[in-house]
């Protein structure tokens, strides 16, 4: 099981550039979701409250995990095939 999805990663039939934009897409919104949960407090609880959102630590919270599982969605291709 482990070995067809290493092996879905390295053999693709898609052009360079698209395994590209992949992985850059996919690692700044990976970046970004990890960034909210390590800063916690500026980019994270401050920002939404600048903002006035209604239960604003709930909804970033949900936000860093979406973040988090679009962007391994995005790297991962077509081994998810329910991503992009």
């Amino acid at each position: 099981m482990n070995n067809d999805i290493i092996n879905k990663l390295l053999h693709t039939i898609a052009p360079a550039a698209t395994i590209l934009i992949r992985i850059m897409v996919g690692g700044i919104f990976l970046a970004e979701g990890i960034k909210k949960f390590l800063i916690f407090d500026a980019l994270g609880k401050g920002q939404f409250a600048r903002m006035d959102t209604p239960l604003s630590v709930s909804m970033l919270i949900l936000l860093a995990i979406l973040e988090m599982d679009c962007g391994i969605f995005i790297l991962g291709g077509d081994t998810f095939y329910w991503s992009l």
